[in-house]
């Protein structure tokens, strides 16, 4: 599923049933009563600049503070906000 594909083909290239396959998508064991596995989230990467800065960053931005660059200049290089340094 996470290549595109329904999840009737996903259950096909997997050879399972078609309920089978609703069960561990949504988590569900065999009695269907109880939680088996959390059920499976398809992860999206976020576009952009993460909203944490990276270690990367902060050294970045020490090295250019302490060679006396202002602060939006230094934002301007990470391409971020310059409240987040």
């Amino acid at each position: 599923m996470d290549q595109g594909v329904s999840s009737r083909e996903a259950c096909r290239i997997v050879g399972i049933n078609r309920l089978t396959g609703k069960r561990w998508r949504n988590g569900r064991n065999p009695s269907g009563l109880t939680r088996g596995a959390p059920p499976v989230r398809r992860t999206v990467p976020r576009s952009g600049p993460s909203r944490h800065l990276t270690a990367a960053d902060g050294i970045h931005i020490a090295d250019r503070l302490r060679e006396k660059a202002s602060v939006r200049q230094v934002a301007a290089e990470l391409g971020r906000s310059p409240s987040s340094p």
